[in-house]
């Protein structure tokens, strides 16, 4: 099929296309783009909770410039074709993810 990505005898992919050659990488422009949201790298924990010896807390630190909404996925997949960071549930035992609104 053409530019389907296929695996090569060199274990590298190729990408076939209607003459046998492989295609040539199209190459965009780079821009640095400013993040309104930075993560404190070293506030990342997982716990367990004092509730109960199944559950588990995960907490982090990070300041947003903007209104933003966080969202938690389990069991999930990257949505492919979407050019936003979006998931989808790997399976019919995902649960639903967890979403919250904070503040500037």
């Amino acid at each position: 099929l053409a530019g389907v990505p296929t695996i090569g005898a060199g274990g590298g992919r190729s990408f076939p296309t209607s003459t046998g050659v492989p295609a040539t990488a199209q190459h965009e422009t780079v821009e640095q783009v400013k993040n309104p949201l930075v993560w404190e790298k070293g506030s990342f924990r997982v716990h367990r909770s004092d509730s109960a010896k199944h559950l588990w807390e995960f907490c982090c630190e990070f300041t947003s410039e903007v209104p933003c909404q966080l969202a938690i996925h389990f069991r999930c997949r990257e949505a492919v074709g979407s050019e936003l960071l979006e998931y989808s549930p790997a399976d019919a035992h995902a649960r639903q993810p967890i979403s919250r609104s904070y503040p500037a």
